[in-house]
Formats: structure tokens, sequence, C-alpha cells
């Protein structure tokens, strides 16, 4: 295919590490024994892109699409002002977190192009223009060091010495490489249809002539263009090219959060709470908590990346009681790595993991609490689980158990910090309850199960939004997981009686 478009010989071939071998090496035996001489020049090979500290890919679930950025605000080409800050010959590390910074700096990146497109006076000082390019050049020119040369892109248009419209012509011959369609934004003004143009004009006479309520009329007018009043003018922008200000502050790691976990313990109980979408589930969870929750709890909600208006909702709950602690995901960082954010913050002495399909109806801080002060118990809740051979369950409400459920699960803060809290690699919540009862069955604590009449149960959303081929899939790939981390290697309650 490569040489059927580009010929015997051609100067760069690129691809990532993991294809060096088998792949380019059988296509370099192939094509020489094929063509009696080299084809390619120069082989190009890019590191893996990482998230959360594993490389990108769909059997990892931590792949993002285009669709995706597109769904979260994001302009797709903020991701390649991002790529071009890492050298292709180191792995790059994303995170929704750092794309935010890369569409903020790509922003302001282009507010300074249509600054000097519509406002900068017209004179343009070709020696300075060759130095800057000269220097982009030679960044170039050292294995593609891209972020080199951003670099000098970004010291040219910080440059006050540079008169604007240099800096402008820099920049611009120095997107032909890098792609950042710098030249559209440089044309907006130009390409703007001309009821936009005509409503610009009139905003300006308006402002001359002091009348400044017509002024703003226009101004308001204008749809999907944004108009800015400067000194010299007025500068047009397309609202699709612009970032605005940040709603609420978002992580997209839990190394973003305070981390409390070396902390004496300040409260009670922390009760934690993973909520995606599903707004009235997670109300009349937290006000069901609220009603029983010791004076000295805490409610701390991780939202896995749910739309704005569950968003918004968990705000004004959070304003109503100030037990309530909101933390907001760009996105859904999976059940474990979930888990483990909420017990980074935690500063209870006890932790109750508690799903939104379940609702208190009674005191149920105080049976857990008896349970938990036996110092052989780890884990404690309304609803266990005990098996014969780790493949079939059946659910138990009271004495001994090998698992609780993780809908409604409690255990002391420094068990679950004991056992390195959750397994990040359960992305769903399915048997990932029974992994961390198994881990502190491992350490020498009994579980027990108790309460189960101070609870009552509501469909689970989630579970009940999959289809059955869904939910066999995500649910087969973290019980192989977890039957073969401890198949034979844990003491069952069922197994012993």
């Amino acid at each position: 295919m490569s040489t059927h478009y580009l010929g015997e010989r051609f100067d760069l071939h690129t691809g990532g590490v993991d294809n060096i071998f088998p792949h380019h090496e059988d296509e370099i035996a192939q094509s020489e024994a094929a063509f009696g001489h080299p084809s390619v020049r120069h082989w190009v090979h890019g590191q893996h892109l990482l998230a959360g500290g594993l490389k990108m890919a769909k059997s990892a679930r931590n792949t993002v699409t285009v669709d995706d950025l597109v769904e979260l605000g994001i302009d797709p080409l903020a991701f390649r002002y991002q790529c071009l800050l890492t050298h292709y010959r180191a792995p790059m590390h994303f995170s929704i977190g750092a794309l935010r910074q890369a569409a903020e700096a790509l922003a302001h990146l282009r507010q300074r192009v249509r600054h000097w497109a519509q406002l900068a006076p017209d004179r343009l000082d070709a020696a300075a223009r060759d130095r800057w390019l000269t220097q982009f050049r030679g960044a170039l020119a050292e294995d593609l060091n891209l972020g080199s040369a951003l670099a000098v892109v970004q010291r040219c248009a910080a440059d006050p010495t540079t008169a604007e419209r240099t800096r402008l012509a820099v920049v611009l011959a120095a997107d032909a490489v890098l792609g950042l369609d710098l030249a559209s934004v440089a044309v907006e003004h130009a390409q703007a249809p001309r009821e936009v143009i005509g409503s610009v004009e009139a905003h300006l006479a308006s402002r001359a002539a002091r009348d400044y309520p017509r002024a703003d009329a226009f101004r308001a007018s204008l749809g999907d263009y944004e108009l800015e009043d400067h000194a010299r003018g007025a500068l047009l922008s397309r609202t699709d090219r612009r970032v605005g200000p940040r709603v609420r502050r978002t992580i997209s790691s839990a190394k973003e959060l305070p981390d409390r976990r070396g902390e004496p313990a300040s409260r009670s109980w922390s009760v934690a709470i993973v909520t995606r979408e599903y707004p009235e589930d997670l109300e009349r969870c937290v006000a069901a908590v609220l009603r029983f929750l010791p004076d000295d709890g805490e409610i701390v909600v991780l939202d896995a990346g749910s739309g704005s208006d569950a968003q918004e909702r968990l705000d004004r709950l959070a304003a109503r009681d100030p037990r309530v602690e909101p933390i907001f995901a760009d996105r859904d960082p999976g059940e474990g790595a979930a888990r483990n954010a909420l017990l980074r913050v935690a500063r209870g002495r006890l932790l109750l993991e508690l799903d939104c399909s379940i609702e208190l109806v009674g005191d149920l801080f105080g049976p857990l609490g008896d349970a938990l002060a036996d110092e052989r118990v780890g884990l404690a809740g309304p609803f266990g689980l005990v098996s014969s051979d780790l493949k079939h369950f059946d659910e138990r409400t009271a004495g001994d158990v090998d698992a609780i459920e993780g809908y409604c699960v409690a255990a002391p803060r420094g068990v679950l910090i004991e056992v390195g809290g959750f397994d990040e690699r359960y992305h769903f919540y399915r048997n990932l309850d029974i992994a961390v009862s198994l881990a502190i069955g491992e350490r020498g604590y009994r579980a027990s199960a108790v309460g189960s009449e101070r609870v009552r149960r509501h469909a689970h959303r989630i579970w009940e939004s999959l289809s059955e081929g869904e939910r066999l899939r995500r649910s087969r790939r973290n019980f192989d997981r977890m039957y073969r981390r401890f198949h034979g290697r844990v003491a069952l309650v069922a197994g012993s009686t």
C-alpha cells in the first residue's frame, strides 16, 4: 500500500514503537526483497499514549474519542496542541485536566492572532521574521522537536520588541507545520457573514455617537460571534473557537485531591458515594443518610462525569448542608479509581461505601459501628455473600460471611489503607466488592453481615441501563480477574462449615 501511493522510495515511515517487530521489520524484508533496494530512508517510531499510567487501549477501557472531547466542550485541536508538547520518542501522558490546559493555551494563542490580524498596524519586519523562523526550523531539525519549536512560537508571540504584524507572519508560517489552523482564525473577521459585519459597523458607529444601549443591542445580535471593544477598534471572534471560564473545578486524577490517608481521623464517619447521572437517586440517598449521620460525620460524593444537570443538583445538595463535599471528575475514572479517590480524601475513622440505589430507613451507623468495634472485623454491611468455590454466591444478612456487597459496606479507614484500597483495574463495579472483601480477609479480618432491616434497596440504574450482553461482558472480565487472584488462596466461610 505504501509503495502504491508513495513509490518504491520515500523519506519517512511512521508508526508506534510496538510496530517495530514484527510489522516494520517484516515490511523491510518484503520491500527490499521485492525491489532490490531500501524503500524507506527514515523510520520514525512514536512512544505510547498513556492514560492513568496505562497504555491507552480498548482492552484497558481508558480510551477517549474525538466525540468524547466534543461532548466535554473541548476543541479537538486542543489535543493536537497537547501532542505538540511531547517529543515523539517520549511517552505522552494524557489526562482531561492537561487537555483543558492545552485548550486554554490554544485559545490564548488564537486571541493573539485575532488581535494582530484585526487591530495591529500594517508593518512587517522581514529580517526579524526570518530570524524567528530560523530558530523554529532549528528546533524541528533537532530530531523533530515539536515542543521546542512550539516554544519558539510562544516566545515570538510574547516578544514586545517584535512588531505585531511580524509576529503574525511568524506564527502563520510556523503553523504550516504545526497544523493548528491559525490561518482561519486570522481571517475570522473577513469571512464573517455580511449581516455580522453590518452589526459590527453599526455597533462602532453607535459607540462613536455615545449611544451605548444601541451599541450593546448590536453586540448582542451577533449570534455565533463575539465582539470586544479595544482602543484601536473592535475584535471579532467565533464563539466556537473561544474557551469560556470553567463552571466548576474538575479533576482528571485522584492525585489532584488532597491526600489525607496519613492524617489521623477527624470525623467519626465518612460516607463515600460515587454517582453517575440519575440525580434523583443521589438526592434520595443523601437525604436519607443525613437523617442518621452523626453530627461529626461527612458525605463525600464523587461525580464520575455526569451531565451538567446532575452536577448542578449535586452543587445544590452541597450548598444546603456543609457535611456534603462534592468532587467532580472530567470523565468516569472507573469504579476502583473512583473509590480510591474518595478513600484519599476521607477524614472519618470509619468509612461507609454507599451506592445511590440504597436508602437508609433507620440508623445503620449504630450496628455497623458496633460490629467494627471488634478489631477482628474488617468490614461489615447489611448484605453478605458466602461461597464454597468463588463461583457461586449466596446472600446472607447475618453472621460471618466471605464478602460484603458493595452497595452498602463499611470498614475502618485504616483497614482499607492497609490492603492498598481498591484495585483500579476494576473499571466496572461488579466483583470489586468481592475482591476487596477477600483482600481484607487475607489479612486475617472477618466480614460481618448486619443491619439489613435498616436499609431499602432500589433499582440499580446503571445495571438496568445495560443490555444483557454488555452486563455479561463487563462482569466476566472482573470475575476472571477476581477468581485468578483469590482462588485457592483464601479460607471461605461456607467452605469451612
